[in-house]
């Protein structure tokens, strides 16, 4: 919902408590504390505490290669992608997209397929292969919404946005936006919402519209 203030302080405390538990394999599907410093990185960043974010994305990434739990690597680099998009990284989301794709690969993870490829349709787009970013991005969309999965959506079609924006495309992107818009009011998915009305206003000026 955007409220990164409050969600810092309830993900830290669930990390203090989660950091007393001694979890064994298959106890949980994924591993409280990499699920939580994953989690905690983004309102980290959304408050400007991008060391913090990122430190908390390594020592995710570090303790599910440690610990070797499938789930929880691909928790640790969903959120490390998660980052490194909101700090416009593309060749590193690109790394990333490619090492989720090897993983689920190997292990079978049902729940990477969709987002592996819109991560790497972003980093395609934002490293000079809009059209073909805006694909991949879009496809993996369809499929996610298939199996019934909503949560992230309106962030996912804001990449498709910013993929036709990048192509010049103005009036498809505008009406990628407005799918945007209509998730995240539809679900009140806030988190990307920031993102999703700077695109607004891009697509404003880049039509002539000053208001």
């Amino acid at each position: 919902q955007g409220r990164s203030r409050a969600a810092r302080t309830w993900l830290e405390r669930g990390l203090a408590l989660s950091e007393r538990l001694d979890v064994g394999p298959g106890e949980f599907l994924v591993d409280p504390q990499v699920a939580l410093l994953g989690l905690l990185a983004n309102p980290l960043l959304h408050l400007g505490l991008i060391e913090q974010a990122c430190a908390c994305v390594e020592r995710a990434c570090t303790r599910a290669r440690d610990r070797k739990w499938p789930m929880a690597q691909l928790v640790a680099i969903w959120h490390g992608a998660l980052l490194e998009v909101r700090l416009g990284n593309a060749e590193r989301v690109a790394a990333l997209a490619d090492e989720m794709r090897a993983l689920v690969d190997e292990f079978a993870l049902a729940h990477g397929r969709t987002a592996c490829r819109w991560f790497r349709g972003w980093a395609d787009a934002r490293m000079g292969q809009p059209r073909d970013g805006h694909r991949r991005i879009r496809e993996a969309y369809e499929d996610n919404t298939r199996l019934g999965m909503l949560a992230g959506g309106s962030e996912v079609l804001g990449y498709a946005t910013e993929a036709l924006m990048l192509a010049g495309d103005w009036d498809a992107a505008q009406h990628e936006l407005d799918n945007a818009l209509e998730v995240a009011n539809r679900i009140g998915e806030r988190v990307y919402l920031p993102q999703l009305l700077v695109m607004q206003a891009a697509i404003a000026r880049a039509r002539g519209d000053r208001a």
